[in-house]
């Protein structure tokens, strides 16, 4: 049996390795603070140069006036570029904050530069999200196998163990500490750090501060964030490497107690180790009682103390073994043996090439497939996998119906998005309506159901599974939301010119317009237009009489179904379909003065 001192060694060491990455992380975590302060801090030094006084000073009353035309233009320039960052965000709240911002009419000037500044605060918030998640869940995976190789290499005998199980890793992303895990914990502080820079940047305006205190003051506060996130990614890599530590204790067959080391904390700290954990070193402790916080590391934040394998010199390795209560296959285990060479084979070659690439790829990514499975059931709904296991099976393993389900998810996600623009734009309609005294009709039938989006999207795009096709075809289907403006055909064509006005002083832009009532060919009768909201949302504007309505809704209607669906537009049926739809136009009233609108 090695000596205690080998143990400690090669346990000092392998822990290090793993802090080491997580230095690394904060160290690149830095960066990113440092880029946001300084983003915040020119978005502060643009607002005063626009709105500062003779003595450099903007007031509060100043910073609360409403942004005129060209800022709003510019503001929501901004904000575009926001949603284009932003469109992956994890919770999803953010996207739908900006996009509701933009949709506003009336933005302060003090709103616009808090946006700014939260912009930073959110896209920092995912970065720790996403970072922090893989860099615990590398470690975890990293340690666990490690320390088995250390183990059995040491030890001379191996047993079959369990791969990473990736069940097991997700309890441990979901396990608190005081109350939160990680991950609520970068969350939480989002939320803090929003309203704290608030709180500070309406302070500065209260009290007349200069650019230089307002910027520096802000930066001290995001600052003192940077601290949190490093404590917590320091804590949290100690608490997934010593979870990752008692699992790799329990599948080895050969260890059922660890002995507490300090060593490391030592190292790091000028004062040397707290109290309580240098009461704990060198003492032993089973492993069926080990308690994190209690006599199992981390003790206390930043905490950098470490556990080693504990063997009685009076007992053999066979005897630990044979008290094992799984049978399991033993081997030998050179001691020359490196870890890449005992990894492909106890793992690669046990497992295969690629099913270990997936189990890598499965542990190093459970974080983050757990955020994407979220958001894929809350779009998909029935019809996502039923379990996070089927999900990553899909994902992982079944490139095809990955690719399907990717697509229907980008589908469905830009039609919900669509959607959550409709209220606003049917607020604005209907008060033109009301201020043009021109009817809407069909209103309860303003929005393209889900089933007729998805087939004429799939249609327009040949099932196509390119996200680039995809988002082009979406971008084209202009008629998710629709509405209809009726008048008299005596009236028509003055109404649209009025509502088309109105419309114009509410920010909406016509696109595109549509006249079918001057083309024989064609049996439809209408003005049909394309209008862009003041939130860039594309929606369709029907113009009919009353008749044209009826008879669109009505009889032709059920035919127009029935000749769409034929492939053949030649063939006698379809010709028949044609005909009848034209002898029923035929019937109609001409609106007056229809010819000159083109």
């Amino acid at each position: 049996m090695k000596p205690a001192e080998y143990w400690q060694k090669r346990f000092e060491q392998l822990a290090q390795s793993q802090f080491d990455k997580a230095d690394e992380y904060t160290k690149a975590l830095r960066k990113e603070y440092d880029r946001a302060i300084r983003s915040i801090q020119r978005d502060i030094e643009v607002f005063y140069q626009r709105y500062a006084d003779n003595n450099g000073i903007v007031d509060l009353a100043e910073a609360k006036r409403q942004l005129n035309a060209k800022e709003l233009k510019e503001f929501r320039w901004t904000l575009e570029e926001f949603m284009e960052k932003a469109k992956d965000n994890a919770d999803g709240r953010w996207t739908q904050q900006l996009d509701n911002a933009y949709y506003r009419t009336r933005v302060s000037r003090f709103e616009a530069l808090q946006m700014q500044i939260n912009q930073q605060v959110e896209m920092l918030a995912g970065s720790k999200q996403q970072g922090t998640g893989d860099l615990l869940g590398s470690a975890y995976t990293d340690t666990y196998y490690r320390t088995l190789f250390e183990i059995q290499s040491g030890t001379g005998i191996g047993v079959s163990f369990a791969r990473v199980d990736h069940k097991g890793l997700e309890t441990v992303l979901k396990a608190k500490l005081d109350g939160a895990n990680w991950s609520q914990r970068i969350w939480n502080d989002r939320d803090k750090l929003k309203q704290e820079l608030y709180t500070k940047l309406s302070q500065s305006f209260i009290r007349g501060d200069s650019i230089d205190r307002t910027t520096q003051d802000l930066a001290k506060r995001m600052n003192v964030s940077y601290s949190k996130a490093y404590r917590l990614v320091q804590t949290e890599t100690a608490f997934f490497v010593e979870q990752a530590t008692m699992n790799s204790y329990s599948e080895s067959g050969v260890v059922d107690r660890y002995e507490f080391l300090a060593t490391l904390e030592l190292g790091t700290k000028k004062g040397g180790t707290c109290e309580i954990c240098q009461g704990l070193d060198g003492k032993v402790f089973k492993i069926s009682e080990q308690e994190i916080g209690i006599n199992n590391p981390p003790i206390h934040c930043h905490c950098r103390c470490t556990t080693v394998p504990y063997f009685d010199d009076d007992e053999g390795i066979g005897e630990r073994i044979a008290r094992d209560p799984k049978t399991r296959e033993t081997y030998t285990v050179s001691e020359n043996m490196t870890y890449p060479e005992w990894y492909k084979k106890h793992v690669v070659d046990k497992y295969g090439q690629g099913q270990t690439e997936i189990m890598q790829k499965k542990a190093a990514n459970v974080y983050s497939d757990q955020e994407q499975y979220a958001r894929y059931k809350k779009i998909l709904g029935k019809d996502a996998p039923k379990t996070f296991d089927d999900f990553r099976d899909l994902k992982y393993t079944e490139a095809e119906k990955w690719g399907t389900l990717k697509a229907d998810y980008r589908k469905l996600n830009a039609y919900d998005k669509i959607i959550a623009k409709e209220p606003g734009i049917t607020k604005d309609l209907k008060e033109v309506s009301e201020a043009t005294k021109t009817e809407m009709v069909g209103l309860d039938y303003r929005i393209k159901s889900k089933e007729s989006y998805l087939r004429k999207v799939n249609m327009d795009s040949k099932e196509s599974l390119s996200p680039q096709v995809i988002d082009n075809t979406i971008s084209g289907t202009n008629d998710v939301i629709r509405y209809t403006y009726q008048a008299p055909h005596s009236k028509l064509v003055g109404q649209y010119a009025v509502v088309n006005q109105a419309l114009a002083k509410k920010g909406y832009s016509l696109v595109k317009l549509k006249n079918t009532w001057p083309v024989k060919a064609n049996p439809y009768k209408g003005i049909n237009c394309t209008y862009q909201s003041p939130n860039g949302q594309k929606f369709e504007v029907q113009y009919h009489t009353p008749e044209s309505f009826k008879l669109k809704n009505g009889e032709m209607h059920s035919l127009y179904e029935k000749w769409r669906l034929m492939k053949n537009k030649a063939d006698p049926e379809a010709v028949k379909l044609s005909r009848q739809m034209n002898e029923l136009s035929k019937n109609l009233k001409v609106p007056d003065g229809i010819e000159t609108l083109r």
